[in-house]
Parts: structure tokens; C-alpha cells; sequence
């Protein structure tokens, strides 16, 4: 049977000491709602604990996504929902990796999701001081090396006497990205940014463009524009760098998909 004490003011007998309310057995204290902390209607901010409100609390309408922000949605439950990232032209970090003698560097996880990908090569070094670099894309099945898989042209423009500029255009195994040998002297290496297009396999061939910039085995500059296409229609999900001689030494390859929205 339950029972009322009917008062306006409970009070702790001893001064300095704090009033604990204890249900009996299995039962606790049951507050009206609608009750007051301090005079005022509800939980003040000064006696919610650290972490003691979780997304659960939050009431969000969906559930969690890496990556998303918490957006407010008065139409939905809560007033809260987790929503992609507004804003185009964001770059996406697909993956990355260094180079420690390595005979290539190889990068999965490209979609259907982006149009265009950038690709970042950078301080590559071989552990011989020659090699020029080759780059390569594949599908599902593995990375295209055919020996007419590619139509390429790369260009050298340099500081080397009498032979300035040269350029090459083939078709090949690979994109050739560096027209000359790369130092691996103290200071030297490579650099390039590799941008692709049409990765969806939409039915048209994998454009690919951009420009590098190294060193020569006699320290001198070398650099220029490299475009090219995969002589086939494929869809797209990994790419390859790798080197004609020795091993890379040093450096690191990035792939991004850009977003157009």
C-alpha cells in the first residue's frame, strides 16, 4: 500500500549534509515531471556529469556515419539527423602509400563514386641513381600491362646542355611519367600530380594528365607535361607507380577523388 507525507519543505536534520531519498527493495524515488532544481524547471546544466549525454540522448533521427555532421532537421524525430557534408569540390583521401625498396606502389578502393581522381607522387627516390617511372591503372582483375594497353606522351625540359627539350609519344605498357633517369643523389627526387578521368567506366577510356618535375643522375632539372588514356574501356578501382630499374627507395604516392558536388 502506498503512502503520502504531505509537506512543503524536507530539509536534512544535520547541517552540511546531503538528503538522500532511497526507494525500498527494488524501488527508487519517482519525481513528477515537470519538477524544479533550484527554483527552476528541470536538470541544470551545472549537475549534468561529463559524458553523461550520449547520441542516444541526442535523439538523432538515423544512425551514425563516419564522416557526417549532425544537422538540424525540425521535420524529423529529435530535431537532429546526420547528413553528408555540404559544399562541393571536396577531395576525399582514398588511401596512401610509402615507398622502402619497394619494386611498386599500388592503391585500391577506386569506385563509381567520383569522375575524376588527383594523384600525388612525391620525393620519390630510386635506390640507383637511374630509372624512369611508369604509371598504370586496373580493374577488378588486376593492373593493365599490356604492351599496347596505353597511347602516352611525356616531355623533358631541362637545363642539361644541347638537349633542352625532348618528348616521346608511344604506345606502351604504362604511362610513362618521367622522360629522363631520376637522381638519387642527397637532395634529389621526383614530383608529380597525375589527375584521371572518365573513372567511372561509363563507356568512355581513362584520360589521364599532369606534370612532373625531378632531378637528373648529373643534377640537373628535368620536368614537363605527361597525358595519355588505358586504350580500353574499364571501370577503374586501383592504380600502380612503379620503375624501370632497381627499386623505389623512398617516397609516397596519394590518391583523392574529388567531388564535383
Amino acid at each position: 500500500m502506498s503512502k503520502k507525507i504531505l509537506v512543503d519543505t524536507v530539509s536534512s536534520l544535520t547541517g552540511n549534509t546531503d538528503l538522500t531519498l532511497e526507494g525500498a527493495g527494488s524501488g527508487v524515488p519517482n519525481l513528477e515531471a515537470g519538477f524544479k532544481v533550484g527554483g527552476a524547471a528541470g536538470v541544470p546544466q551545472a549537475s549534468i556529469q561529463d559524458q553523461a549525454i550520449n547520441e542516444a540522448k541526442l535523439q538523432v533521427s538515423n544512425a551514425p556515419v563516419n564522416g557526417y555532421n549532425l544537422t538540424a532537421q525540425s521535420s524529423n524525430t529529435g530535431g537532429l539527423t546526420w547528413a553528408e557534408a555540404s559544399g562541393g569540390g571536396a577531395w576525399n583521401l582514398i588511401g596512401s602509400v610509402v615507398a622502402s625498396g619497394s619494386s611498386t606502389l599500388t592503391i585500391t578502393g577506386l569506385n563509381n563514386t567520383y569522375n575524376t581522381y588527383a594523384v600525388a607522387i612525391s620525393e620519390i627516390r630510386n635506390t640507383a641513381d637511374s630509372g624512369t617511372l611508369t604509371f598504370r591503372i586496373g580493374d577488378s582483375s588486376g593492373i593493365d600491362s599490356g604492351g599496347s594497353d596505353y597511347a602516352t606522351f611525356v616531355e623533358h625540359l631541362g637545363g642539361d646542355a644541347g638537349t633542352g627539350y625532348s618528348a616521346s609519344r608511344t604506345v606502351t605498357n604504362g604511362l610513362k611519367i618521367s622522360e629522363r633517369a631520376i637522381g638519387n643523389a642527397t637532395g634529389e627526387s621526383y614530383g608529380a600530380m597525375i589527375y584521371l578521368h572518365k573513372a567511372v567506366g561509363n563507356g568512355t577510356f581513362v584520360m589521364m594528365h599532369g606534370a612532373y618535375a625531378s632531378t637528373q643522375p648529373d643534377a640537373t632539372i628535368s620536368g614537363g607535361s605527361v597525358y595519355g588514356f588505358r586504350n580500353a574501356v574499364i571501370t577503374m578501382t586501383q592504380v600502380q607507380l612503379s620503375i624501370n630499374t632497381n627499386t623505389i627507395a623512398t617516397g609516397r604516392m596519394t590518391v583523392w577523388g574529388i567531388a564535383h558536388a
